[in-house]
């Protein structure tokens, strides 16, 4: 009951960050509508709610909804793969917003935690 509590309220968040997000940017139809061909960055760096407490809140809250499933071998094992992914993948990504947006990265990167947030560790005031 409680696994499944954590799971829909994480499903929920996720869909109620959808709002700080370019949707069409993120799913790359504006980049095709546009007929954008560079590779650079086209948003700027935007904290949201949750990005005050962890550098990656989709992938924490991706987390928590596949740590709380019911677990027989086969989905264990997707899980872990899963869980292994979005460590490389947020690994990648920083070091693609490094080369974004530079110091002001670097600066929040300091401040805030990657994947888990920490009690302690959260950005207080502006980048």
């Amino acid at each position: 009951m409680i696994m499944n509590g954590l799971a829909v309220v994480a499903a929920f968040t996720i869909l109620w960050t959808l709002k700080y997000y370019d949707g069409t940017d993120f799913s790359g139809l504006k980049q095709l509508r546009e007929d954008m061909t560079d590779v650079l960055d086209q948003e700027r760096f935007v904290i949201s709610p949750l990005h005050r407490f962890v550098r990656h809140p989709w992938y924490f809250l991706i987390l928590i909804v596949l740590w709380t499933r019911s677990m027989d071998q086969a989905t264990l094992i997707s899980t872990v793969l899963i869980t292994l992914y979005l460590v490389i993948g947020s690994r990648l990504e920083e070091n693609k917003l490094l080369i974004y947006h530079g110091e002001q990265y670097r600066h929040y990167r300091s401040q805030v935690p990657g994947l888990f947030p920490l009690p302690w560790k959260y950005l207080k005031t502006a980048v």
